[in-house]
């Protein structure tokens, strides 16, 4: 899967997830300062990449530099791909 394809995947969960937001969805925007993603969606977030994209996230890696937008969480993703 290329980092394009990663990318909207998951601006498509989290649209899907959020659909009420009076912020545009962005690769860029801050998903915990604009698009208001609490600690529990987090986990949701991490969970669903680990689930759809067959990868492990350990402990370490959520935090708000990985989890700070699409952009920084596709890189995560690709980070942790075979």
């Amino acid at each position: 899967m290329d980092k394009q394809a990663i990318s909207e995947n998951i601006m498509l969960f989290l649209k899907s997830e959020f659909p009420d937001q009076d912020v545009e969805l962005t690769e860029s925007i801050d998903l915990l300062e604009d698009w208001f993603i609490d600690s529990l969606w987090l986990i949701e977030l991490v969970m669903y990449l680990e689930k759809e994209f067959k990868i492990k996230i350990s402990r370490a890696d959520v935090n708000d530099k990985n989890l700070k937008n699409v952009g920084t969480l596709t890189e995560l993703v690709l980070s942790r791909l075979p």
